[in-house]
């Protein structure tokens, strides 16, 4: 029995360490996935900006879809599998569709099944005109807009997955 004890410390020591390192991966990874969702839609922005602006004064984005961003090359080459239409997140099973908004005077990127946590910080990342997180509506140049995107993304469950668009006004 006295020989057992300290292998049981041991075991059990070795098994929290794992659970230990393990956590701190899976927190490195879903920072890392916010990290790369912050980047392409910062790409996306630039990019389509760029096209449809592209010495015009007025842009029209009316024609905006995944499949024109995509044969324009506007879409970070990570963001595409090859099929010509589909646009894909960091996250498991998450998309991005590209479309006009305000009558064709603006664009908007929405993203689907973005994972809790990077929801804050993927918003916040970004300077769009109007931003939706899980159905609430922000406007980024109210001084209260801070905390409603700490408050949108915190009312998503632990591990969940919510759909952010990100609106830009030509």
């Amino acid at each position: 029995m006295d020989t057992i004890v300290p292998i049981v410390v041991k075991v059990v020591t070795a098994l929290l360490a794992l659970a230990a390192l393990l956590g701190l991966i899976y927190e490195l990874f879903h920072k890392s996935s916010a990290e790369t969702a912050a980047g392409y839609q910062s790409n996306l922005f630039t990019n389509i900006e760029g096209l449809y602006h592209g010495g015009m004064s007025a842009a029209n984005y009316s024609d905006l879809s995944n499949s024109v961003a995509i044969k324009a090359a506007a879409v970070p080459h990570g963001m595409t599998n090859g099929d010509g239409s589909s646009i894909t997140g960091p996250w498991p099973n998450s998309t991005v569709t590209l479309s006009s908004a305000n009558g064709g005077a603006g664009w908007q990127a929405l993203w689907s099944n973005v994972q809790s946590d990077g929801c804050a910080s993927f918003v916040r990342s970004q300077a769009a005109s109007n931003i939706t997180v899980g159905g609430t509506t922000i406007t980024p140049t109210d001084t209260s807009s801070t905390s409603e995107i700490a408050n949108a993304c915190n009312a998503i469950q632990s591990g969940a997955t919510t759909t952010i668009i990100f609106e830009y006004d030509g």
